[in-house]
């Protein structure tokens, strides 16, 4: 029964997912927009077709991971080296100011201090999957705008993990923020160690003899494994699943075959980033 049910939501969201992108691409609309509004129609508070999407959650995240290798293929390594200090510098400034705007405004409508950090941090981050689409749908993403908008994206997915581990310290729980934050950065260290020296190491003479079998279904699972591979490692790091795609972009970034990974891993990205929109909708 199971089984069936998964199937019957996955259809029902095909069939939205087909009548949304016809419709709002007839209209001149975003598609983005318009897989959001199928899944408000088809959820819980609207005609109530679905109403536990559990099922279909962790299928629709493995959307962002695809997208974040797409954006990554198309962007140059020098271009990523440029984009690790604004990372750093606009993705902290961004995070900082917007936070602790919306923060004040919280704590002066009555909240305690704690909570309103809470508040301010959580509201200053963005969708990255919402973002990350729109300037796709642009063709901004190679623009200085775009990489500026990825660099504070990515800030946006390392400070998650600091930002959970502060959550407990500020709810008044016996918690050490400094021994939190100290674990949760030697986790991401050691995830981002395996990732990429490993992947530098292994992966271009492993791509390599891959190539030369001349088996397209052993290049796309080959590629498949480094990227879920690299999203599975940073999950348990507790770092996003789209930071694993980033990292896994990086490493085939840098071989021969990043044209052919784009090619293949395309529709995958299509099907499940337009999953993942209507399941938030």
């Amino acid at each position: 029964m199971q089984e069936h049910s998964f199937l019957a939501h996955v259809l029902i969201f095909l069939v939205a997912a087909v009548f949304a992108a016809a419709l709002f691409r007839k209209l001149r609309f975003s598609l983005t927009l318009g897989f959001l509004a199928a899944g408000v129609v088809i959820g819980p508070h609207g005609l109530g077709v679905v109403v536990d999407t559990a099922t279909t959650h962790a299928l629709a995240e493995l959307g962002i991971v695809f997208l974040m290798l797409l954006i990554v293929l198309e962007l140059s390594v020098e271009r990523l080296i440029v984009m690790r200090r604004m990372v750093f510098g606009l993705g902290v400034a961004q995070v900082l100011v917007t936070g602790a705007l919306i923060g004040l405004v919280a704590h002066f409508t009555g909240l305690r201090i704690g909570a309103s950090i809470v508040i301010g941090v959580g509201l200053a981050f963005s969708s990255t999957a919402v973002v990350l689409q729109v300037l796709s749908e642009r063709g901004e993403l190679a623009t200085r705008w775009g990489r500026a908008c990825v660099a504070v994206l990515l800030l946006q997915d390392l400070a998650v993990v600091p930002m959970l581990t502060l959550v407990p310290a500020l709810a008044g729980e016996t918690v050490s923020i400094g021994a939190a934050i100290g674990m949760a950065a030697l986790k991401a260290a050691v995830a981002f160690g395996v990732i990429y020296f490993g992947g530098r190491l292994v992966l271009r003479p492993v791509m390599r003899i891959v190539a030369a079998t001349r088996t397209a279904e052993l290049f796309s699972a080959t590629t498949l494994l480094v990227l879920l591979g690299s999203a599975w490692i940073t999950g348990q790091a507790g770092l996003s699943f789209a930071l694993g795609g980033f990292l896994a972009g990086t490493l085939l970034a840098g071989t021969e075959y990043r044209h052919q990974v784009a090619t293949d891993m395309a529709p995958y990205e299509g099907i499940l980033l337009g999953l993942f929109f209507m399941v938030v909708g």
